[in-house]
């Protein structure tokens, strides 16, 4: 990890770092699963980066879990799809079906996104 980026680590109060974590944990109940650009765009929030770290975080935490699947993001590189922990494992046709009523704003089992 870069210094600058150990450095910003630290000064990240607990209730922020709590604060974020509560906030993505709430987009990926309602998102079901994705990337951490559509969590970033869920929340309206400017900075990808900072869900991708957070997300990172949870996967230590226990609370997040990569499905293995991959979608492209919004600059054409690939990023693992995650999901919620404790959750039935979705099919890859699940998870698309997720992805293509994201991007439509159709309901998916009773959800509207």
């Amino acid at each position: 990890m870069p210094e600058t980026s150990l450095i910003a680590h630290l000064n990240k109060s607990d209730e922020s770092k709590q604060r974020d974590y509560n906030a993505i944990i709430m987009a990926f109940q309602n998102i079901g699963s994705g990337i951490y650009t559509d969590v970033a765009s869920f929340l309206k929030w400017d900075d990808a980066n900072k869900v991708a770290r957070r997300m990172k975080e949870l996967r230590e935490l226990g609370k997040l879990e990569n499905t293995g699947l991959k979608k492209m993001t919004p600059r054409n590189r690939p990023a693992f799809i995650h999901q919620l922990c404790n959750v039935p494992t979705k099919t890859p046709i699940q998870l698309v079906d997720d992805m293509i009523a994201a991007a439509t704003k159709l309901p998916v089992n009773g959800k509207l996104f």
